[in-house]
């Protein structure tokens, strides 16, 4: 499911809409890929298991699906480059106020209300987003992986083209299934 929600969506999403972006000027800012891309399988993308249905881990399949939606950045640049739009991913920061702690268990929930000391405002995860889209010391960056403020290094398997191109293969036939 998480493979579907944090990726397969945004995939259909942005896709959809792609011919609705103008050539030459337009951003596409593919949020919300987070630090987890590296609890991802040490392969990037169980292709074989992608609902979970052979084993399921949580976070690997949390980071699975980060790990998609930064390589689905990286492919869309490549396949957009030419219409002059430029498309990157973002890792916002952990991030207090998102309320993403309801429903964890109370020892879960003290941790998480000591470790929000920590973390960014809203504003403050939200900088790197804004700066992207509508920034022009970006320039025409394309492509990169970016967080706060500045383009990061991110998983070695950012630079996988193959893995980019199978996985936006298998996401067009999954949607192409889905919406028959």
């Amino acid at each position: 499911m998480q493979f579907l929600v944090n990726y397969l969506s945004h995939f259909r999403l942005v896709t959809g809409l792609l011919d609705l972006v103008p050539d030459a000027t337009g951003r596409i800012v593919i949020g919300s890929s987070s630090s987890s891309i590296e609890q991802a399988p040490k392969e990037g993308i169980m292709f074989d298991n992608l609902d979970g249905q052979v084993f399921y881990k949580p976070f690997v399949f949390y980071g699975q699906s980060k790990l998609a939606t930064a390589l689905f950045a990286k492919e869309l640049s490549r396949r957009v480059k030419a219409r002059g739009i430029c498309v990157n991913s973002v890792h916002p920061g952990a991030t207090r106020g998102t309320n993403l702690n309801n429903g964890l268990p109370l020892p879960m929930k003290v941790i998480l209300k000591v470790a929000q000391l920590f973390m960014k405002t809203p504003a403050q995860g939200a900088a790197t987003q804004c700066l992207l889209a509508v920034s022009p010391i970006v320039g025409h960056a394309t492509g990169k992986y970016w967080a706060d403020c500045q383009i990061a290094e991110g998983s070695p398997l950012l630079s996988n083209e193959h893995l980019a191109k199978r996985l936006w293969d298998r996401s067009e036939q999954i949607i192409a299934q889905v919406t028959r």
